[in-house]
């Protein structure tokens, strides 16, 4: 899809004349509008299509109206798949609000245009509920036509279809727990995470229950695109709440709190504490907090506030240097995080540490330290210190990665205890 719509139809020729070059029985789907229909390259994209044979879908979105415009004021044929007929080419036209109908078909088309490369026209008959875009509204839409296209709901007809067959239950439809497998993919997700799960509740008032988990983070000699701590990505984002647990215990209970949630929760789940940390765990169903930091240990020198596999790091540390008497925080959850734990261990330490795997730049731990100094200031001994992994992609040398993350750093902050 480009915006100017009409574009894109050409570049889909482009697209389905190389694969008809390289003979790779591959079809190419586009999408317009009814109303983009009207610009000159649609016909050019049609024509071309059809007198080379590219094995092209071109899917057209029939709504009844090109932004406010009637399609009886667009073009003079009754029917859309008409136009195919000028081009010589198949056209078939569907219930773009049926689900099974628009899959069925889209299916067998392409299985037989892999087979006999040629264009066909599919026009989808749908409806817009709302303007075409936020600003023109919908008063040029006659009440009536909100009033039949709503009774052809897709979403709602097609989970009632789903309930009727017995597929899903009412239990199964109230919750959504989604896995990014790895969190590194996120991006490909990206606009839905930040403006659609975010937004929704605060838009129109609509729960959103949905967990994604997002296995993380380094230590695993996976390289740059599969060992990023992104969790800062979703702190930065009103609507979203994100949660990072350390030991299986609470991996449990966030869980089930996040599940619960009617927020969208972001789950992060760090791979190098698959099947290495154990613990005894509850068969019991019980719920964690979220928003609330666990004190792992406690000691009067120093507090040293971390997540996931932090934690473990400072642990193994504090125990191999057992003259160092440290509160050690463990967040659990990061939007929103404990802000009452944290400052309240500074105020009686007087030091504090922040440790996290993320890249320095940009990560929480810029946020936690400028939260201490705007209300802890006067508590302190020592400069704040922030220990992370180095501003730079993942190495896939395994010792290079262990210089990259802020485990490194260890014996240089023992000194400013």
């Amino acid at each position: 899809m480009i915006s100017h719509l009409g574009p894109q139809l050409g570049v889909a020729d482009g697209i389905a004349l190389g694969n008809l070059l390289k003979k790779n029985k591959k079809v190419t789907a586009v999408f317009s509008g009814d109303g983009g229909s009207s610009e000159g390259d649609f016909h050019e994209s049609l024509n071309v299509a059809a007198v080379w044979q590219l094995p092209v879908i071109f899917i057209i979105e029939n709504n009844g109206y090109g932004l406010s415009t009637p399609s009886n004021e667009q073009f003079r044929m009754k029917q859309f798949i008409d136009k195919g007929i000028g081009y010589g080419m198949e056209a078939v036209q569907i219930d773009g609000n049926n689900i099974l109908e628009t899959y069925s078909t889209i299916r067998k088309l392409a299985e037989s245009i892999r087979e006999n490369p040629r264009p066909v026209l599919l026009e989808c008959l749908t409806f817009r509920m709302r303007g075409h875009e936020e600003a023109s509204g919908t008063k040029y839409v006659p009440q009536h036509l909100f009033e039949e296209w709503g009774k052809k709901d897709p979403v709602n007809n097609f989970e009632n279809f789903l309930l009727k067959e017995k597929v899903l239950d009412e239990a199964y439809i109230s919750m959504d727990i989604v896995e990014m497998q790895f969190a590194d993919f996120v991006t490909c997700g990206f606009n839905q995470i930040i403006n659609n799960l975010a937004k929704t509740h605060y838009r129109w008032g609509q729960n959103v229950d949905v967990v994604v988990r997002m296995p993380t983070g380094a230590g695993v000699n996976a390289g740059p695109f599969h060992s990023q701590s992104n969790e800062a990505w979703f702190v930065h984002t009103p609507g979203l709440k994100v949660v990072y647990p350390a030991f299986p215990s609470d991996a449990k209970g966030l869980i089930i709190s996040s599940i619960e949630d009617p927020n969208p929760v972001m789950f992060f789940e760090h791979k190098g504490l698959y099947r290495s940390i154990t613990e005894e765990v509850s068969d019991e169903y019980y719920t964690t907090e979220i928003g609330k930091a666990r004190l792992v240990r406690e000691g009067n020198q120093v507090s040293i506030i971390s997540y996931g596999l932090g934690v473990h790091w400072a642990i193994e540390y504090l125990n191999e240097h057992p003259e160092i008497s440290a509160d050690l925080i463990d967040l659990r959850t990061l939007l929103p995080w404990d802000k009452s734990a944290v400052l309240d261990s500074v105020k009686k330490t007087g030091r504090a540490i922040i440790l996290h795997e993320d890249t320095i730049t940009g990560g929480i731990g810029g946020e936690i330290a400028a939260e201490i100094a705007e209300h802890a200031f006067e508590f302190l001994d020592a400069p704040l210190i922030r220990s992370a992994s180095l501003d730079s992609p993942v190495p896939m040398n395994l010792e290079l990665e262990w210089n990259f993350l802020p485990k490194r750093d260890s014996e240089n902050n023992s000194r400013r205890f």
